[in-house]
């Protein structure tokens, strides 16, 4: 799983043409952690942590990118709706919102 993680952070890094701030660097490892650790919890707490970044197009994308690196490994079914069903795991919209990684 480790190696999903650093090809998302990695892939989400590099979208941007310069490298990201400090800030910017924090907040993907921290969205990464909530994807990353989201399926150890039962389904009240998914929806406790998930329900407050539902419409961070940001912490979306993670989730999607996220979703097709362990997919490509067949780490996960792409008929798996993910955590709560969450759009986030609609791996057929993944490229929409990687644009919110390289704005500023």
């Amino acid at each position: 799983m480790w190696d999903c993680f650093a090809e998302v952070y990695l892939e989400i890094a590099s979208l941007k043409e310069e490298s990201l701030d400090l800030e910017s660097k924090r907040q993907l490892i921290a969205d990464l952690m909530v994807w990353f650790n989201i399926d150890t919890h039962d389904k009240k707490t998914q929806r406790f942590l998930l329900a407050p970044h539902l419409s961070d197009t940001a912490f979306i994308s993670v989730g999607r990118h996220l979703r097709h690196a362990m997919v490509a490994r067949g780490m996960l079914d792409p008929a798996d709706p993910g955590p709560l069903g969450c759009e986030a795991w609609d791996s057929e919209s993944q490229a929409s919102t990687t644009e919110d990684w390289t704005q500023e």
